[in-house]
């Protein structure tokens, strides 16, 4: 995986291609960090879903958690942005760059809605509901959100998640947590530390396209929350996206 400097130096050997600037000085690579958590935000707000590792103090050794694959669109749009930041005067040849890579991006991470049949499309003959009687309408069934938020799996398949509650403990400890889980899940394994809960989930064949795992946590001062994730299963990995 690559770090965030590592991101950072690659947009700066961009810059320095197209002549735009010189090294980077340690205060141009704090400012680069920081328009790079701004820029991952502004992308998951628009569906594409970097994984993007946010942190409030962004430093260079930090992993990014980025996929290979969309390393270098990440730089390439950075060094234009950085430019800008700069008050450089962009070339068309970087401008265009750019804008392929966001094009890159959306391509490889961005989610979409599914459209459903409406209420008022037939099922066609011979379709039953479960008390055998004929349903003439398509009926919708709960979809997963189209959001970052989303955790994707495939049929059958196993993944390890993690929830960071901390935010809701205040400084309190996590004394016990209870596992809802919808048909289609499965839970493997868990454990907690430090306030991060970790899960391993398999997904199962039967699965609908909306599945949740609900948390129920419980402090030390008697306090509790739930907290709901919702999983989207699919067949392979483009189809979830």
């Amino acid at each position: 995986m690559a770090t965030k400097g590592s991101i950072v130096n690659g947009a700066y050997a961009r810059l320095r291609i197209s002549g735009l600037t010189v090294n980077a000085s340690p205060e141009d690579v704090t400012a680069a960090l920081d328009v790079m958590e701004d820029m991952c935000a502004e992308f998951e707000s628009r569906n594409i879903c970097l994984g993007y590792n946010f942190t409030d103090d962004p430093d260079p050794a930090d992993d990014a958690n980025v996929s290979r694959e969309a390393v270098g669109s990440l730089k390439d749009i950075l060094a234009w942005r950085m430019a800008m930041f700069f008050g450089k005067q962009i070339p068309q040849s970087m401008d265009n760059l750019q804008r392929k890579a966001v094009n890159v991006l959306s391509g490889l991470t961005a989610r979409t809605n599914r459209v459903q049949a409406s209420r008022r499309m037939p099922r066609g003959s011979g379709n039953t509901n479960r008390y055998n009687r004929w349903q003439r309408y398509t009926i919708p069934q709960a979809v997963a959100p189209v959001d970052c938020t989303t955790n994707f799996i495939t049929y059958n398949g196993i993944l390890d998640f993690q929830e960071d509650v901390n935010y809701f403990l205040n400084g309190e400890s996590i004394t016990s947590y209870i596992f809802d889980v919808s048909n289609g899940l499965t839970i493997l394994s868990d454990s907690e530390a430090d306030g991060v809960i970790s899960y391993r989930v398999e997904c199962g064949s039967n699965a609908k396209d909306l599945e949740t795992v609900q948390i129920e946590v419980t402090t030390d001062t008697g306090r509790k929350q739930n907290f709901q994730i919702n999983f989207k299963c699919a067949e392979s990995k483009i189809a979830v996206q």
